[in-house]
């Protein structure tokens, strides 16, 4: 699996400041009782790489069932396990997608040029 491409860290970055992306913690992605959906940073990442669809709620809910799940690990291959680790607690402890998106831009230049 390759790492996580330029090209792909600022259309991420991109996404996040878009306003499209309602933010939510403890999932990849929440639908409310009004049926809106929100995304926590790694769920906007697998939308803007159409990673993949969740089909059961311990995907989405990112708890230990996830860890063997399709995008759990697509995302944590392309990002690193340090990297992933590190924006889901921003996330989770209430960091704006702003404040995650300068993080996301400070990801060591590994990753390939394409």
């Amino acid at each position: 699996m390759e790492k996580i491409t330029t090209k792909e860290l600022k259309s991420w970055v991109s996404a996040l400041g878009s306003g499209e992306y309602k933010q939510c913690s403890g999932s990849l992605e929440h639908i409310d009782q009004d049926e809106e959906v929100s995304y926590c940073c790694i769920g906007a990442l697998n939308r803007t790489l159409n990673v993949g669809k969740a089909v059961s709620s311990d995907e989405l809910n990112l708890n230990e069932s996830a860890k063997n799940s399709e995008i759990y690990n697509v995302i944590r291959l392309k990002l690193g396990r340090d990297n992933m680790s590190n924006l889901i607690v921003m996330n989770d402890r209430g960091k704006s997608f702003e404040r995650i998106a300068d993080e996301i831009e400070m990801i060591p230049q590994e990753c390939e040029e394409k």
